[in-house]
């Protein structure tokens, strides 16, 4: 296939892009057109860039699609998400999911015009959940967003800004009063949860997502409000999940935890696995393995401060030494690493006598099997710190975390 490069660009991108005019002005809608495809259209071509894997046009054609697709996940609840590339007379269909990328063989627009037709005739037949769409997310009405920013407004903007916090508070473009509302439920449970911004950086669409925020929790019976923490992404099938290890780390009487007021799998999968280089329609050669990722959500009943917040050095040594107790009793009482020790994943969270720290974040906990010899086929870790032999998948070396 051969791209044009783009001297004219028309990109229906349907994604919350920022305030409106009034700047005091709340708001309460969601966008519409949510469920649409994302169309990327080149016109009048100048030269022509192959796409192919190891050129440079092939790079950056798939890096523009991919941060298109990044942003729009990145500010939506989509379990996966169509494309459609038009470049010159060539076309192809794209379907992306957090584990890969499904593309069709392109064909000529001049020879088969009907078959773009028959995508967006059949894409329109489709419901929300095929298209690609969260269904257990709705917009929030006007009440419902209001209550939550009278409970919200008090907090760090962090905790309802996510990932882009920094940015929209360098820019000072956006408060708690402009700050739009979803609903979600899960569990027969409500929850008010700020719409979700794109991060100033990482709009890749592949991957775990995980994204954390303060939410209202809304009682079905009494109305009674409170504010929680949630967290949804996408977590790997073969390890247990975070909701699992709640459930373990409660059984066992582990210190210095959260309390998970509710977690689990939602409906939404990769399918990405299913379709092996065996198949007559994939392309052979170097095919790397796709994994499968699950959608999944966790509900803890408490909100803190990182550790980097603390304000005095006596907060910083007692959570230290809280969640070091914590990380002790699961290895020791539970059998569960935790694996992902950071200043971010230790909070401090006031008490009615005290403060403490808590260890949070156990997603990529595992169960310590020293009988066991599988292998990990997927390498989580920062990558700076990571053995290099390690990394290049060396056959017939083992390494072994022993026990304390």
């Amino acid at each position: 296939m051969v791209l044009p490069t783009t001297t004219r660009r028309i990109l229906t991108h349907p994604t919350w892009t920022g305030p409106r005019k009034t700047p005091n002005a709340p708001v309460t809608s969601w966008p519409r057109r949510m469920t649409r495809p994302l169309r990327s259209l080149k016109r009048h071509p100048t030269r022509c860039i192959p796409l192919k894997r190891r050129l440079r046009g092939g790079y950056d054609t798939r890096a523009q699609l991919a941060s298109y697709v990044g942003a729009t996940m990145a500010t939506q609840y989509h379990s996966h998400f169509f494309t459609v590339l038009i470049a010159g007379k060539r076309v192809r269909f794209l379907r992306w999911e957090r584990a890969s990328a499904i593309v069709t063989k392109s064909f000529d627009l001049t020879h088969e015009p009907l078959l773009l037709f028959e995508f967006f005739k059949r894409f329109r037949q489709l419901t929300l959940e095929q298209r690609g769409s969260n269904t257990h997310v709705s917009p929030a009405t006007a009440t419902e967003a209001s209550d939550a920013r009278k409970l919200l407004q008090n907090m760090a903007p962090e905790l309802w800004l996510g990932a882009a916090g920094y940015l929209f508070l360098k820019t000072n473009t956006i408060d708690i009063r402009t700050q739009p509302f979803l609903k979600l439920t899960f569990e027969g449970r409500t929850f008010i949860i700020p719409a979700p911004h794109c991060p100033e950086r990482g709009l890749s669409p592949f991957g775990r997502a995980s994204r954390g925020t303060a939410a209202v929790c809304v009682d079905q019976d009494t109305k009674k409000r409170t504010v929680c923490f949630l967290k949804d992404g996408w977590r790997d099938t073969h390890r247990i999940s975070e909701p699992e290890v709640y459930k373990a780390l409660a059984e066992n009487q582990i210190r210095n935890i959260a309390n998970m007021a509710c977690g689990g799998d939602l409906k939404a999968s990769t399918i990405g696995h299913i379709y092996r280089a065996e198949k007559a329609w994939v392309r052979r050669g170097d095919v790397n393995k796709v994994r499968q990722l699950q959608s999944c959500i966790i509900v803890l009943d408490v909100v803190g401060r990182p550790l980097v917040a603390f304000r005095k050095a006596h907060q910083l040594v007692g959570a230290l030494a809280d969640a070091m107790e914590a990380y002790s009793d699961a290895l020791k009482k539970a059998g569960i690493m935790h694996r992902d020790i950071s200043p971010y994943n230790i909070l401090i969270v006031n008490t009615n006598t005290e403060q403490k720290g808590i260890l949070i974040d156990w997603d990529h906990a595992i169960r310590i099997n020293p009988a066991s010899t599988k292998r990990c086929l997927w390498r989580t870790g920062t990558w700076q710190f990571m053995s290099i032999a390690l990394l290049k998948k060396l056959e017939g070396r083992t390494y072994s975390a022993g026990r304390p």
